[in-house]
């Protein structure tokens, strides 16, 4: 058997920076402007709350002057972004410095100096933070509580009431704890108070200049001096190092986020105590570990599935030891900056992937979070709702409409586990009347759309149907197809929990319901002549003269039949309408509307829907044709193999094979990112899921018996190999081999083998009894 191949290696570059420790705290600036200055003086977050200027490492010689570093190289992995840097000034002497987030959510920097001249070098190493000084009284975010001990100093950093409302909170102030410190004792410290001014981490703009006196800093500690209490806190640490000629020195120096000090100290020391690099190291692979392996001969897929990976984990929030707030459960945010919150119109993405992992906690936790959060007001219109974005401090805002139901019964069909069937149940139920409730007043089993953001897809021709001026963020009321489709999962769902739960009566009713949806479904929102579906009008129920992409996400369900199956085919391979070079447009090329280029109205957008690629809508795309492939039209194997393919292939900058990427939105002509947003690493998709079921073709949903099926589609691969994939208590392995054939492992006994690619089903022995 060949070796297996290391992840961490597979996914270096040059060209990346984001760090997180797949626990609470994230380092990921959209556009950083100090990135070649040690240490983490750009934006980091800890949850939700951003912090800024944690820390940075001035150099400086026995005279304070300034030694600038520069850098000459830089090398990115999932556990470490590695600079080495040229020092100006100090001929044979390097810097490396290595920078991580621990699981600890500890900001870190070893500095490495190497010296290799034939002369002893001194420097002064300056750990500097530069924070907004909070007064009593202020209604900013800022630091205050400043303490000092023998080798840190810790602070804490405060969001305001201003903040804290305008993010949906209690107007209540919460402090978070930052433990400032390093691997040994400081020479001198300082925390100094004063009025605000240039914040660059320049030697010039901090208070070091005046108070660096005979190679030390002057020890002050006030962080409440001055006539009133405004202004920047500066507070130091400052070591000594001294490297012989042709040797090395080390320091490492970190920053510690807690929501108590005690946790932040501790935390601290531990992680700059031991080697918190190889530490990093160890929990990247122990996360890779615990993801099903998989490998192929196509380098785009192959490195495609282990980047998401790591996007998962890069995105991953645990903030039970924080208090948990409005967060109890782990789970994913949907991205960096603005994005960074748990959000239901992605976080059934996230279900969909994280499921395949050993522990579903993550995939669970991403839908109890929502559910613990429902809207609890018995007898009010919106009792039920599920709010669409959560924060640790806030309650929960807005409303996105979501595929709970695919992505709960999904999760279930992986792991077999009723108990979270028995969790989730009421609570899905109680949004499904809210749904029947205030969403399809007129009980046509069609679904109101009531503004542009629900849906995610802001900016379409699809609400102007309703509403010419649905753009400027109006109420409106549309029938939408994505609503719909959402809700007819739902109440499938809903069915095969009720059955699991022996609550026949009641499975028996949310089935006629579906089927009444289905029925409205085909009656009203398919466009024979359009050949697609369309969204309707909800008083007149005439349909939408536009074609969107959410027209195609019938066929993920039974919704669509073999009568509708022209739509795949009259649009996907029609450049005039959908067969874009870089699939899928969401909206129609012929649309009036449309656009390639990102702009609404003329004018360049952050988030459009009238044209663009979003690996949102192609990941509900390549599902569809994936199920229609398997269900109403098997020719078209090949084509939705096709279309994951380019969809895949897309993602990668320059279509350059190492460098994989996941912005918001693509050009359907061209496949350039939105890379004016800065927002990489974008987890608003879903693409292991897709590899797993379809390039790998194993179907979650049991047969009969308890069978498991393994359906790969023609992806033309040379070879593929997934091992230790997760089904329902047992460990499945898939290899593929176009020389030796399909074979298929469970737990560890070969169950099945065919020469060719195609469907097999194997049962597993049943699980063996323990003795005793």
């Amino acid at each position: 058997m060949t070796p297996r191949l290391d992840p961490l290696a597979l996914l270096e570059r040059p060209d990346k920076w984001y760090l997180g420790g797949g626990t609470a705290t994230l380092f990921a600036p959209a556009f950083p402007r100090f990135l070649d200055t040690p240490g983490f003086w750009d934006e980091a977050y800890f949850v939700d709350m951003r912090l800024q200027r944690l820390f940075c490492v001035l150099l400086v010689d026995d005279g304070g002057h300034p030694i600038m570093p520069r850098r000459a190289t830089r090398r990115w992995r999932p556990d470490r972004l590695t600079q080495i840097y040229t020092l100006e000034g100090r001929h044979g002497l390097r810097l490396t410095e290595e920078r991580t987030v621990t699981p600890h959510d500890t900001l870190l920097s070893r500095l490495t100096f190497t010296n290799s001249s034939s002369e002893a070098s001194r420097l002064h190493v300056i750990v500097w933070s530069l924070q907004p000084n909070l007064a009593a009284e202020s209604r900013s975010s800022g630091a205050s509580d400043v303490e000092r001990d023998s080798e840190i100093v810790s602070f804490a950093h405060y969001l305001s009431p201003t903040a804290a409302a305008a993010a949906g909170a209690e107007p209540e102030r919460h402090r978070l704890y930052v433990a400032l410190g390093g691997s040994r004792l400081p020479e001198s410290c300082l925390v100094n108070l004063a009025e605000t001014t240039c914040s660059d981490p320049l030697w010039q703009s901090s208070v070091f200049p005046e108070k660096f006196r005979a190679g030390s800093l002057t020890g002050e500690i006030r962080p409440e001096a001055g006539w009133e209490p405004g202004g920047q806190l500066h507070l130091a640490l400052h070591y000594v190092l001294e490297i012989d000629p042709g040797q090395t020195d080390a320091l490492s120096v970190g920053a510690s986020l807690a929501f108590t000090r005690e946790t932040a100290l501790d935390h601290l020391r531990a992680d700059v105590a031991e080697d918190a690099l190889a530490a990093s190291t160890e929990a990247w692979r122990a996360y890779f570990d615990s993801v099903p392996y998989f490998e192929c001969t196509d380098p785009y897929l192959e490195r495609y599935y282990w980047y998401r990976w790591y996007g998962l984990r890069l995105m991953t929030v645990d903030a039970r030891a924080a208090g948990a707030g409005s967060l109890p459960n782990p789970c994913v945010f949907e991205g960096i900056a603005g994005f960074r919150a748990h959000i239901s119109y992605s976080a059934m993405c996230h279900m969909r992937e994280t499921a395949w992992m050993r522990n579903p906690s993550v995939a669970m936790g991403s839908i109890e979070n929502f559910l613990a959060s429902q809207v609890d007001r018995r007898g009010a219109p919106d009792d039920g709702a599920i709010p669409g974005r959560l924060r640790l401090f806030a309650k929960g805002d807005r409303f996105y409409h979501a595929d709970w139901g695919a992505a709960a019964l999904h999760v279930y069909y992986l792991t077999g586990d009723l108990n979270f069937v028995r969790r989730i149940y009421p609570d899905l139920v109680r949004y499904a009347q809210y749904f029947d409730r205030v969403r399809d007043r007129e009980g046509s089993c069609l679904y109101d759309v009531v503004d542009q953001m629900e849906t995610g897809q802001e900016y379409s021709s699809r609400y102007l149907f309703v509403d010419p001026q649905a753009d400027d963020w109006r109420p409106i009321r549309l029938k939408g197809v994505d609503a719909t489709c959402y809700m007819y999962s739902l109440y499938r769902t809903l069915a095969t929990f009720a059955r699991l739960l022996l609550q026949t009566d009641e499975a028996v009713r949310w089935g006629d319901h579906a089927d009444r949806i289905r029925n409205a479904v085909r009656d009203t929102m398919w466009d024979g002549e359009a050949l697609i579906f369309k969204d309707a009008h909800p008083e007149t129920l005439e349909r939408s003269p536009s074609k969107a992409a959410v027209g195609f996400y019938p066929f993920m369900t039974d919704l669509a039949t073999d009568r509708h199956v022209a739509a795949l085919r009259a649009h996907l391979e029609n450049p005039d309408t959908f067969a874009t070079p870089y699939p899928v447009p969401s909206l129609s090329v012929d649309d009036p509307v449309f656009s390639a280029e990102a702009e609404w109205k003329g004018k360049r957008m952050n988030c459009p829907w009238n044209g663009r690629v979003w690996p949102m809508t192609n990941s509900h795309v390549a599902e569809a044709l994936a199920r229609a492939a398997r269900t109403i039209a098997p020719d078209m194997a090949s084509a939705a193999a096709s279309f994951i393919k380019r969809f895949v292939h897309m993602m990668f900058t320059d279509n350059d094979p190492k460098r994989p990427n996941c912005f918001e939105h693509y050009n359907p002509n061209t496949g350039t990112p939105c890379t004016y947003r800065g927002v990489d690493d974008y987890q608003h998709s879903w693409v292991v899921d897709l590899i797993m079921k379809h390039l790998v073709g194993v179907q979650p949903e049991p047969k009969l018996g308890g069978k498991i099926v393994i359906e790969p589609l023609p992806f033309g691969l040379n070879s593929f190999r997934c091992e230790g994939i997760p089904i329902r208590g047992h460990v499945v392995d898939v290899i593929w081999n176009d020389g030796e054939g399909l074979f298929v492992r469970v737990d560890g006994v070969q169950k099945a083998h065919s020469q060719q690619l195609q469907r097999l089903e194997v049962l597993p022995d049943p699980p063996q009894q323990r003795p005793g």
